[in-house]
């Protein structure tokens, strides 16, 4: 856990304003309670609540503040002071960095209680007379490698092209290899994707595409309409 803070951290010799203040960042500490809508860990500091990416329920952290608001603050890990009960190594070593997903470092189960408890909250919230319901949720059968559908970005052409995920809380793109969530057939459609790229395959104009496998019939494709017909490597392949 050490390695990922340390990757998160703030580049040196540049002072961190918090965004709202015009102060240079604190660093606080704080216990994060839960996870809300989007994989965010929620703690209280002084009254106001704290929003922190890539924290755990039960993690005690310091954070550095990147927001500060009347009643909310966001920031981001500096370090982990204890791990939650759920807290595990990510599988993937892009984790963090990629913005592709936001709960690898979660046990499974971890990640299916948080997400079933969000749910029950929304519903309560926006249904009260649903307060009564019991809410299930049915995790997947495989802890990796579910993914069947995916959005890619595409930047360049040739060599120097990326291929991967818009990078955690930015614009630029992250240039993913492998993802380990992946099916293992659309893992291939990845790889054939970015070898057509830096073939110069392709409309280099295009920075997005979608792509579906299905491990069943064999063939992963790019099911999102274009405005001109897809170059051969985005067409439905056979396994």
């Amino acid at each position: 856990m050490r390695d990922f803070a340390n990757r998160m951290k703030p580049r040196p010799n540049r002072p961190i304003v918090a965004r709202g203040t015009g102060r240079r960042s604190p660093r606080i500490e704080l216990q994060i309670d839960k996870l809300v809508y989007g994989g965010l860990g929620l703690g209280r500091h002084e009254g106001k609540v704290a929003f922190v990416p890539f924290a755990a329920p039960g993690d005690r952290v310091a954070i550095r503040v990147t927001e500060e608001r009347r009643n909310y603050i966001r920031g981001s890990i500096l370090e982990v002071l204890e791990d939650g009960p759920d807290r595990a190594a990510p599988a993937c070593p892009l984790f963090g960095a990629c913005g592709g997903c936001q709960w690898q470092h979660l046990d499974y189960a971890g990640q299916v209680e948080a997400k079933r408890r969000i749910l029950v909250e929304l519903f309560h919230h926006r249904f009260p007379e649903t307060s009564a319901l019991d809410i299930t949720m049915l995790g997947s059968p495989r802890a990796l490698g579910y993914r069947s559908r995916a959005r890619l970005q595409l930047r360049g052409s040739g060599a120097s092209s990326v291929v991967g995920f818009f990078r955690s809380q930015s614009d630029e793109v992250e240039d993913v290899p492998a993802c380990p969530l992946f099916r293992p057939l659309l893992g291939r459609a990845l790889e054939q994707v970015r070898i057509g790229r830096r073939a110069g395959e392709g409309d280099p104009r295009l920075t997005e595409i979608a792509i579906a496998a299905s491990e069943e019939a064999g063939t992963w494709g790019a099911p999102r309409v274009m405005e001109r017909p897809p170059p051969a490597f985005f067409r439905p392949t056979i396994s």
